[in-house]
């Protein structure tokens, strides 16, 4: 388990580093970048979950700024970050915790199932959080 945490945080330097160096893309400000991936893994942490969903909870997390940077730079629309954070946090939250729970009664044998369900188990929520947002 403090494997995986510690790749969950090599992962989750990813974002703040890029707002460090080049300025943050969804005017958000640096806590949101330190916070987020804080929050998946002190979850992770409370629940002991299996080997790897952190990290790949963290991945998801990671993909889903890289994805609004990208956004932001194609639009320049200045509340993109009120979208992640309104929109696709709610979504991924769910289905997250919906996950750990699951897992409670199911668990996961090997390392690259474990990081395909934390992967997987934040990006069906995010999916379903975005897909609300552009049906409105």
């Amino acid at each position: 388990m403090e494997r995986d945490i510690q790749t969950a945080c090599f992962i989750s330097a990813a974002a703040p580093t890029i707002v460090i160096l080049n300025g943050d893309y969804l005017y958000i400000g640096l806590w949101y970048y330190l916070l987020l991936p804080a929050t998946i893994i002190g979850a992770n942490y409370l629940f002991k979950t299996a080997t790897s969903i952190c990290s790949g909870m963290a991945l998801a997390l990671q993909l889903s700024f890289f994805l609004f940077f990208y956004w932001q730079q194609q639009i320049n629309q200045g509340l993109l970050g009120l979208i992640h954070l309104f929109f696709l946090l709610p979504g991924a939250t769910i289905s997250s915790i919906a996950g750990l729970i699951y897992l409670k009664s199911n668990p996961i044998p090997t390392t690259l199932n474990g990081f395909t369900y934390g992967f997987c188990s934040f990006a069906i929520g995010a999916t379903a959080g975005m897909a609300i947002y552009f049906s409105s």
